[in-house]
């Protein structure tokens, strides 16, 4: 009985680490597209005042990743309210941005084990976006 319980949490736990750790990754393209694509949710996870040096990448809002828990648990109207967005539902498809994809990846980590099922985060995020756009990257 020792035995099961040790490798079926083995297992359990392989498998939570596989689910948490293994998004897809979106490219440029994807991101590019985004305007004709206004059922996915492009968040991006930095903080408003890199925002504000920066820009933002066109169709993404900004929760912060310090913040994105407790916002993506807001019930529907307030976090459409705050966000002005329709909340995603758990299968609803959702890419996570930052500056680098550092954070980006965390973001999408945490919506997975949030039981987010459709989420891929943009591994080269703001700095991949304005050097393809040939724009400035800070002012």
């Amino acid at each position: 009985m020792k035995c099961f319980f040790s490798t079926t949490l083995f297992v359990l736990t392989a498998l939570l680490f596989v689910s948490i750790h293994c998004q897809e990754v979106a490219y440029y393209d994807e991101i590019k597209d985004l305007p004709n694509h206004p059922e996915i949710l492009l968040i991006d996870v930095r903080e408003p005042w890199e925002l504000e040096q920066t820009g933002m990448i066109p169709t993404s809002v900004n929760i912060p990743i310090n913040s994105l828990e407790w916002t993506i648990a807001l019930i529907s109207p307030k976090f459409n309210s705050l966000v002005s967005r329709e909340k995603p539902r758990l299968h609803d498809p959702v890419i996570t941005t930052c500056r680098s994809g550092a954070r980006a990846k965390r973001g999408a980590e945490l919506l997975v084990s949030l039981g987010f099922t459709n989420v891929k985060y943009y591994e080269g995020s703001w700095n991949e976006w304005c050097l393809l756009e040939n724009k400035q990257c800070y002012e």
